[in-house]
């Protein structure tokens, strides 16, 4: 019985520390100064702001950045049409 119960609370600790995990609960939250910012046409600004996100680095196709809410739907539906293998979508508030 003893066991049995040990086993339940080892299974829902595992999870909830594998959902913090997941969810970046135990990376460093960063903080900066910007002092001078590429701007969204410049071809760094992809690797400032990966650098600043702590993001994924992957070989990628970098189809934009954009402000306007109308913009973003549209330009998302035409990279899932184009994509060819995985997407990957990143969202800052």
């Amino acid at each position: 019985m003893i066991n049995a119960i040990g086993m339940v609370v080892l299974v829902l600790l595992l999870g909830i520390f594998t959902g913090l995990y997941v969810r970046g609960s135990f990376r460093p939250k960063p903080e900066f100064e910007i002092a001078i910012v590429p701007h969204t046409n410049d071809t760094t600004f992809f690797l400032a702001v990966a650098g600043l996100t702590t993001s994924l680095t992957t070989q990628a196709e970098v189809t934009g950045f954009f402000v306007e809410a109308p913009e973003i739907y549209p330009a998302r539906f035409a990279a899932i049409r184009r994509a060819q293998r995985t997407l990957h979508f990143e969202t800052f508030s």
